[in-house]
């Protein structure tokens, strides 16, 4: 069984495994992102130490492809028929760096320069994202204008059927420098959502940001910095048997309104009730 535990996950397990024995965590295979060690970077030297070694203790060590990285993954599976390898081995920095973390700590400097790059990616993103709302918007005014009311997985149904959802991925891969690894970037658009679950997971994912940020409830739907981190977590629930997170929004945005996802979704207190039963 493969888990993922978002970073807000690791936290609240990290902190109830104090003192108790490391046989809870035999079993399932933990996965382990970059995404969870950038995160855990932010927080003070002592915890990001504790963090960085109760992760290595429990996971398998290896670093997943981040979201963009699977998307391309994935899509050349699919265009090539070959079989999906979700992990980045040829990162030489990823270890060396979450062994400093855990063992002597990063240097002030380092600690420093990471946190500005997240906290810039973090105001980048919401920024972007308040921008692309006025690409969905008139979208969904348009439903409501012609009284045409739509549940989430109708419209989300149109959305992956009409040209919005594919544009967004073939420009988030041209941004990033990512479309040329895709053996057949012009084909892009023929590759089924279905063939590509990790890929569909972090779409909808942000396309429910969307439509929370036009539609939903102030607690559901206000952008926020941390929606840049959530979204990259997003994509493993395409994965995975389990995805734990201690984040309620993001649970519940999963659980509700992500159909690609493969993963079964729990709460972090859900996931250390049933594996102590």
């Amino acid at each position: 069984m493969r888990v993922y535990l978002d970073t807000s996950a690791w936290n609240a397990i990290c902190d109830w495994s104090v003192g108790k024995s490391q046989k809870w965590v035999r079993g399932p295979e933990y996965l382990f992102s970059a995404c969870n060690l950038d995160e855990f970077s932010l927080a003070d030297a002592f915890r990001s130490r504790q963090l960085a070694a109760y992760a290595w203790r429990a996971s398998n060590r290896r670093k997943l492809l981040d979201h963009l990285e699977l998307s391309v993954a994935e899509i050349a599976a699919y265009q090539t028929g070959t079989g999906l390898d979700f992990y980045d081995d040829r990162d030489r920095t990823f270890i060396p760096a979450w062994r400093a973390m855990r063992t002597s700590g990063l240097t002030m400097e380092m600690r420093t320069a990471l946190g500005l790059e997240l906290e810039a990616a973090k105001a980048e993103y919401r920024d972007w994202f308040r921008l692309g709302r006025q690409t969905f918007n008139p979208l969904f005014a348009s439903f409501a204008k012609l009284g045409l009311e739509r549940s989430w997985p109708d419209l989300l149904g149109e959305l992956k059927a009409g040209p919005e959802m594919r544009d967004g991925l073939r420009q988030s891969l041209t941004d990033a420098g990512l479309l040329r690894r895709i053996p057949r970037p012009s084909d892009l658009e023929d590759v089924p959502w279905a063939a590509i679950p990790c890929t569909s997971c972090w779409m909808e994912y942000h396309t429910a940001m969307y439509y929370l940020a036009s539609f939903g409830s102030k607690r559901l739907g206000r952008p926020d910095k941390g929606d840049q981190v959530d979204f990259r977590h997003a994509c493993y629930a395409g994965m995975v048997d389990l995805f734990v997170t201690g984040d309620t929004r993001m649970h519940e945005i999963l659980q509700t309104m992500i159909p690609s996802r493969i993963a079964k979704v729990l709460t972090a207190q859900e996931y250390i009730d049933e594996r102590t039963l």
